[in-house]
């Protein structure tokens, strides 16, 4: 009886135990990615540049594909493709902002996504196709 007690308070224990951890992970993990996405916007409200990341990635795709390519019309073909991939990125960061409750008030909101419009619009993107829901 004593056995089935201890096992039964042990599997409790390390059931508690694991509920906790995973917890602890999803916080951690959530928060860098909201915080993430937090500090992106910042840096792009800022200085009105594609962040470091996003550059650092796309500059990094055209040296893997550099060998294989040869010409400027493939060097033009790559930079359009960073432009249209930041300016994919920026509009998923305005849908964030239009749909997150992070934002202090619509007024702050209304602000962020101005901002963000007109920078999409420097960006080059007022030729590509407009974010949903942006009308």
């Amino acid at each position: 009886m004593t056995a089935i007690v201890a096992i039964l308070t042990a599997s409790l224990l390390l059931l508690f135990a694991m509920m906790a951890a995973t917890s602890w992970f999803m916080t951690r993990l959530m928060r860098a990615y909201i915080g993430s996405k937090h500090e992106l916007l910042e840096q792009i409200l800022r200085t009105e540049q594609v962040p470091e990341q996003w550059a650092s990635s796309y500059s990094l795709a055209a040296v893997r594909r550099a060998p294989r390519t040869e010409g400027a019309g493939t060097i033009a073909a790559a930079d359009d493709r960073a432009a249209r991939k930041s300016i994919r990125k920026l509009d998923r960061l305005i849908g964030y902002v239009r749909t997150t409750r992070l934002v202090e008030d619509e007024e702050t909101r209304r602000t962020l996504l101005a901002d963000l419009s007109r920078i999409r619009g420097q960006w080059g993107g007022a030729c590509h196709e407009q974010p949903a829901g942006s009308q």
